[in-house]
């Protein structure tokens, strides 16, 4: 016997998982991950802890050099992550 309303994977998987991916924590956590992943292995001991806070990405980072270099690249970095996500998760970067 054949069923009519029959769904595809992809479909299911998307009706179900929709929920959980537009929590706004889940991409608050998403930018947090994708945050340390800018950054070549090389500079990775120079960044600290980050948070969200109000879709304000804090972060601390320990080199003044690469913290003004941040602060220059701040808005591509913004929309690379945004765009990553697929949603507008991060509106701005602060240090701490």
């Amino acid at each position: 016997m054949k069923r009519k309303d029959t769904k595809n994977l992809g479909e299911i998987l998307t009706e179900t998982l929709q929920p959980i991916l537009a929590n706004s924590r889940y991409g608050e956590i998403q930018a947090m991950d994708l945050w340390k992943n800018c950054f070549p292995e090389t500079l990775q001991p120079f960044l600290g802890e980050c948070f969200v806070k109000n879709k304000i990405l804090y972060v601390k980072i320990k080199s003044s050099v690469l913290a003004h270099e941040v602060q220059n690249q701040r808005h591509s970095l913004i929309q690379k992550i945004n765009s990553t996500i697929g949603q507008t998760v991060i509106s701005d970067i602060k240090f701490y």
